[in-house]
């Protein structure tokens, strides 16, 4: 773990350097947030990027792509100043994600001006998991129980997860910071069937192939989560 924590801090150094070069006074701030400064990275991980920008221009995302070029891992969420507040409104969840866990590379630290109320956190929280229901279930209506429905359900794995860790954290709980160890503390939570969640994270990580009728009880089982996670946020957020 150490050779690995070395390591990231080495590419983190380079990257600041060619940020720093490439943009020069218009890099306002520089972010690296999540598994590579939280230490759950593995060597092939992505590095994502926060970048602020003075000023967000075609020039300035030129510049950008040419450092993604030769670092390919490198996973950038860049905007501009101008408006950063009302971006960090409207992408509250995901700002307060990349808050929990994040290492400023390069000038200033933007994150520590934060302030998101707990009732504009609980409301995009439900908005992102009523977006996932709408979600697969316009995938299962228009596909049916086939492999593009699986491969898209799959591909919601962490998302949906992330989400319904953000419903916990809005209840001021705290999540492991592994995927895998969240299943269990959100079936205590709920006091409901989440077991098809790590059937998601089984399948993802597997090539095993399902059956027509698996793929039907794989939706259900999701469809009935989901659901059953919206009647709790309704009955204990909405009183």
């Amino acid at each position: 773990m150490f050779g690995l924590g070395k390591f990231f801090r080495k590419k983190s150094k380079n990257i600041s350097l060619q940020f720093e070069a490439a943009l020069g006074e218009n890099l306002h701030a520089l972010i690296q947030y999540g598994s590579s400064v939280k230490g759950s990275a593995r060597r092939d991980s992505d590095v994502n990027l926060l970048v602020v920008l003075n000023l967000s221009t075609p020039e300035a995302h030129s510049a950008i792509h040419e450092i993604i070029l030769e670092n390919p891992d490198i996973e950038p969420f860049t905007l501009g100043i101008r408006g950063f507040d009302r971006t960090v409104s409207s992408f509250a969840v995901k700002f307060l994600s990349i808050s929990r866990h994040y290492k400023v590379l390069s000038g200033h630290d933007v994150l520590s001006r934060l302030n998101i109320s707990l009732e504009h956190e609980r409301f995009l929280a439900e908005q992102a998991l009523r977006n996932l229901r709408l979600k697969i279930v316009h995938c299962f209506v228009k596909k049916g129980a086939t492999k593009a429905y699986l491969r898209f359900v799959l591909s919601l794995t962490t998302s949906i997860i992330i989400d319904i860790s953000e419903v916990l954290r809005c209840n001021e709980l705290e999540v492991p910071v592994k995927h895998s160890e969240r299943v269990d503390v959100f079936a205590k939570h709920f006091e409901f069937d989440v077991f098809v969640l790590k059937t998601l994270i089984t399948y993802k990580e597997s090539s095993y192939s399902l059956t027509q009728s698996e793929i039907e009880n794989l939706h259900r089982n999701l469809f009935i989560l989901l659901d059953n996670i919206l009647l709790y946020i309704e009955s204990n957020w909405h009183e």
